[in-house]
């Protein structure tokens, strides 16, 4: 008789109802989003399509997930920085990898989870983005939501959260956190990114 929609009492009843679990969400999402940032700001991998260059694995003694270099990504890492460094255009690598048949990071982990391969196209501002981040030098990156004036998470027109740009994760001293051996040399990526 509380939630009968037809009353006014109903009405606010259910209102509150609806509130509060959507608070709870809330909570539990960020929760889970904390717990998250805390794990990945240790090292640690908990789930999701790994940086380029990666692949997740088990540690056998401590049982917690690591990611390590993925040979075939790391060749393919190494011979797009090299033709960009010889000045080749980033669209035209993109194009010759798609060409070519060469898995690009997430049809690699589908491909190592036994998943089905979507065969994605390979562009230049998904390289661009790739070959600039700090991930492939084994540094653990962060990307924390907008929000706006007042707070709150900003979202697209879908309802999915919006993000910032890629920040380092660093220690309270201010070096940054390695997740993993580099899968590109610093001296590689300095110049690559000149």
């Amino acid at each position: 008789s509380h939630f009968g929609l037809s009353t006014d009492f109903g009405d606010i009843v259910a209102l509150l109802v609806a509130k509060v679990a959507e608070m709870e969400l809330e909570a539990i999402s960020e929760r889970n989003a904390s717990a998250f940032r805390h794990n990945y700001s240790k090292g640690k991998y908990r789930g999701g399509i790994p940086p380029w260059g990666y692949l997740p694995q088990r540690d056998e003694e401590s049982g917690e997930w690591r990611l390590v270099q993925d040979p075939p990504q790391v060749a393919v890492i190494n011979e797009v920085v090299d033709r960009v460094l010889k000045g080749e255009p980033l669209r035209s690598v993109a194009h010759d990898l798609t060409a070519r048949g060469i898995l690009t990071h997430k049809d690699r982990f589908a491909q190592v989870r036994g998943r089905d391969v979507e065969q994605y196209g390979w562009h230049s501002q998904a390289l661009k983005r790739a070959l600039t981040s700090q991930t492939l030098l084994g540094r653990v990156v962060a990307r924390e939501p907008l929000t706006d004036a007042q707070g709150r998470v900003q979202r697209d027109a879908k309802g999915r959260k919006l993000f910032g740009p890629e920040a380092l994760v660093v220690v309270d001293e201010g070096s940054p956190i390695l997740m993993t051996e580099p899968s590109l040399p610093l001296y590689l990526f300095d110049r690559e990114g000149e």
